[in-house]
């Protein structure tokens, strides 16, 4: 048996990511509202958000893809190629999105909800519903995912440093958004959703190094990957 550090059984992947689907979509349902444009405006201007959608588009995605595969198989009567699932692209595209789900769950819990909720004497447990689904069990789901089903070969050692195109597009815009838009723009706008991003506040210079902080972050959160592939590539083998 070849040896590989997923495990390669298409009904397991498909039920886990189904369940997954479930959960990241009741977990965005919490942060958006059948009733305010606005509101799912301003909460789709969060980076939180924003990886939890980008995590069940990826998740979406595969899915889809096996059902056209299937039904591909099943005309031309060939045998499902499971392999054939992880593009190159697909799996850059999976990576990005979990290096930055495990950037929000650790900025989440190491920092903001320190001080928000006071976690360390109450628990996780009592944090809102919202903040439960999308900064720990979304997260954590997301990476269980990618260490059972997803094939540990394809990083390259500049891949963690293209994956920063994500949080880059993402300031980028806010900034673009925040400063172009007049001050009485339709629903908000020209807000900030973090008050690092307010450069009038803080000053220029505070704002570079927070941003020069979270990238170098992001940049060990996406190493940290590449070097997990690489260790688990090489030393466990999972059933088919």
């Amino acid at each position: 048996m070849k040896k590989t550090a997923s495990i390669n059984n298409i009904y397991i992947s498909v039920l886990f990511k189904l369940v997954y689907l479930f959960i990241n979509g009741y977990s965005l349902k919490l942060h958006i509202s059948f009733y305010s444009i606005g509101y799912n405006i301003h909460m789709f201007s969060y980076f939180t958000v924003l990886s939890n959608f980008l995590c069940f588009i990826v998740i979406s995605a595969f899915l889809v893809r096996v059902f056209y595969q299937s039904v591909s198989s099943i005309k031309t009567k060939n045998k499902f190629d499971y392999d054939s699932l992880f593009s190159t692209k697909y799996k850059f595209v999976n990576g990005m999105a979990l290096m930055s789900i495990l950037l929000t769950f650790l900025l989440f819990h190491f920092v903001i909800a320190r001080y928000k909720y006071a976690i360390a004497a109450k628990g996780v447990l009592a944090l809102p519903p919202k903040d439960l689904y999308a900064h720990y069990l979304v997260p954590f789901l997301f990476t269980l995912d990618w260490v059972l089903f997803t094939p540990k070969k394809g990083y390259s050692n500049i891949t963690p440093l293209l994956w920063l195109l994500y949080p880059l597009t993402y300031f980028i815009s806010i900034l673009i958004r925040a400063f172009l838009l007049p001050s009485q723009s339709i629903f908000k706008l020209n807000t900030f959703p973090y008050f690092f991003f307010n450069i009038h506040k803080m000053g220029i210079n505070k704002f570079i190094l927070y941003i020069v902080l979270i990238m170098i972050a992001f940049l060990v959160v996406g190493y940290t990957i590449f070097g997990i592939e690489k260790y688990l590539s090489k030393k466990y083998s999972f059933l088919k």
